[in-house]
This record gives C-alpha cells, sequence and structure tokens, in this order.
C-alpha cells in the first residue's frame, strides 16, 4: 500500500511539472508569433512587381 501511494504521489507531482511545461510551451510560441508580427511590420516590404512578368523583359531570340 505504501508503494501505491508514493507512485501515487509521483505521478501527482509529474502532472504539477507537466503543466508547466506546457505553459512554458506556450509562452514560448506567444513570443515567437509576438516576433513573427514585429517583422512583418518593420521589415523590408517584398516588392510587389516581382511577382509579374515585365513584357519588355524579353530573352533574345537566337536564331541559330
Amino acid at each position: 500500500m505504501e508503494t501505491f501511494l508514493s507512485t501515487g504521489i509521483k505521478l501527482c507531482n509529474n502532472n504539477v511539472n507537466d503543466r508547466g511545461m506546457r505553459q512554458k510551451r506556450y509562452d514560448s510560441v506567444e513570443k515567437m508569433l509576438d516576433l513573427l508580427d514585429i517583422c512583418k511590420r518593420i521589415g523590408p516590404k517584398f516588392p510587389l512587381d516581382a511577382m509579374f512578368l515585365d513584357p519588355h523583359d524579353r530573352m533574345p531570340n537566337h536564331n541559330c
């Protein structure tokens, strides 16, 4: 019976520790999302012209 109780106490302590670790992971994810938001706001903007083809940029026609 004593072994059963000590095992139960260890399991309860592990659950408390797991909740703390889970909270740390949540906090870490929130920090990463905040950093991504900041980078999106202050980082260089992607040039929209890079998404479209320019009709004047053509490959030279090589008739060899």
